[in-house]
């Protein structure tokens, strides 16, 4: 990824030391896991959320 590249050039010249860590989590195609999540709680408890 350019913008990680980008940023370890900008430290570079004033650090002696650059740590970095970068997490990422993406998944195409789902829409609402969260919902989905909720939904499978209710299923589970066999009953509905009032929110």
């Amino acid at each position: 990824m350019q913008v990680v590249g980008d940023c370890f050039r900008a430290l570079e010249p004033d650090c002696e030391r650059i740590g970095m860590n970068l997490k990422m989590d993406y998944r195409a195609g789902t829409d609402s896991r969260l919902q989905s999540k909720v939904d499978a709680v209710q299923r589970h408890l066999g009953r509905t959320f009032q929110t």
